[in-house]
């Protein structure tokens, strides 16, 4: 009985240590990620959704831009569980449960979702090419030219990326979209 009540008294706690708020992944249901994620934020927690630019054809033959959460069926939420009641996370609507390793929430490697971000514009969009420009060097993510590597030549604002490329001991310039290129470590 007494262990419970320490239990209880130490999430409760209004002792002087500063907080410590961690990203964590929280499993939503199959399409409910903004209904989480504003259920969430009326609770008091800090979220984030990020979404990825998917450009759809309609019956007209009109490209699209489509708003779609980068990874489908997850977000992220930040909380100190140690002082927050994190278990309500698991009840709120549209919440399918907080992702844990056995009886606690298990946070994401520190530094993994602020480069995430970083990396999201005012619009919530993630950029998959944030901070590259021309002359730098480039992996192709995906496709055919999957992890070639390359120099970034040029961006036309309209998505898509020129690069020079060696190929049998030529040098090519290919256009990529924009989200197909990482900078190359």
């Amino acid at each position: 009985m007494q262990v419970a009540e320490k239990r209880r008294a130490f999430v409760h706690s209004n002792d002087d240590t500063p907080p410590v708020y961690r990203w964590y992944v929280v499993r939503t249901q199959p399409r409910k990620e903004r209904l989480a994620q504003q259920q969430l934020e009326r609770q008091g927690f800090s979220t984030f959704l990020p979404f990825a630019p998917l450009t759809t054809t309609t019956r007209r033959n009109k490209a699209v831009a489509v708003k779609q959460p980068l990874f489908s069926g997850y977000l992220f939420v930040q909380m100190d569980v140690a002082r927050q009641r994190w278990r309500a996370v698991n009840s709120t609507v549209g919440v399918l449960y907080l992702v844990q390793f056995g009886d606690r929430p298990s946070p994401m490697p520190v530094g993994a979702t602020e480069v995430l971000l970083q990396q999201t514009d005012e619009g919530g969009f993630f950029s998959f090419d944030a901070g590259l420009s021309p002359g730098d060097q480039v992996r192709i993510v995906g496709g055919p030219m999957n992890d070639f590597i390359g120099e970034l030549q040029r961006k036309d604002g309209a998505g898509r990326s020129l690069v020079l490329l060696e190929l049998m001991s030529r040098k090519v310039s290919v256009i990529v979209p924009d989200g197909g290129l990482i900078g190359a470590e």
